[in-house]
Order: C-alpha cells, then structure tokens, then sequence
C-alpha cells in the first residue's frame, strides 16, 4: 500500500513539476542603452547616446545638483541640451533641478521640451522648445 500511495504522490508531484514548468513567462531580453529600444522612448526609437562636450556637461550638472548648487547645475544642463538637442536627458536634468528649487515655470518648459522631442514632426519644433527653455536652437 505505501508503494501505491508513493507512486500516486510522485506523479502528482512531477505532473504539478510540469505544469508549473509550462506556465512559466519568459521575461524580455533587457536592452542597453543607446540599441534599439521600445516606441515612444525617442523619435528614432533609440535612446540617443550623448558624447563628447555634452556629456561633460551633463555629468557636471549630475555632480553640481547632488552637491545642490541647482543654478550651476541648471547651466550646464542647459548647454548640455544646446549641444545634445536630440537627447533626452539634459532635459530630465532641468526637471530635476525645477523639482528640487520648486520652480514651475521651469518644470513646465522642461516637461513641454521633453514631450517635442518624443512627438516632435519637425526640427521646428525642437527649436521653439528649446528657446522657452533658456537654451540655444540646434544648429542646422
């Protein structure tokens, strides 16, 4: 009788194995930043890499707002925007600094800024948002 009761118990173990095995959900392979990545995070569907100058300018503005000097900071996430107009995160900056020194009129441009550049039709477009921000227009 144990032999029967241990058999039935193992097979409703390995039957219980499987179908847990077979609802399983494969998660989605994870993208670095910079390749192909999901519509709507940018207009080319890639998360534009910032390099050179602008970059220097946006890791200047990362250490000037954790040291909370949020005017230095907001320069040079603007001129990090002037000189990376197609990304995205200088202007996550700007909203950072907004947020942090309660300025509304800022977090509204930035905000505004942020959505041309994922809506954005035109380089037109681009340009006006950038001029409400306090940055120069991309050169053409």
């Amino acid at each position: 009788m144990s032999h029967s009761i241990a058999g039935r118990l193992t097979v409703a173990l390995l039957a219980a194995a499987l179908v847990a095995g077979c609802n399983k959900k494969e998660e989605p392979p994870m993208i670095p930043l910079g390749q192909a990545a999901s519509p709507g995070l940018s207009p080319h569907g890639t998360v534009p890499s910032i390099t050179g100058e602008a970059k220097i300018a946006l890791d200047s503005g990362n250490k000037l707002y954790t040291a909370k000097s949020y005017a230095l900071a907001l320069a040079q996430y603007r001129r990090a925007a002037a000189l990376a107009p197609q990304a995205e995160a200088p202007l996550f900056g700007i909203l950072m600094v907004a947020d942090a020194t309660k300025n509304a009129t800022l977090s509204d441009s930035a905000t505004k800024a942020l959505r041309a550049l994922n809506d954005s039709t035109t380089a037109d477009e681009v340009v006006d948002v950038h001029s409400r921000i306090g940055t120069p227009p991309p050169s053409r």
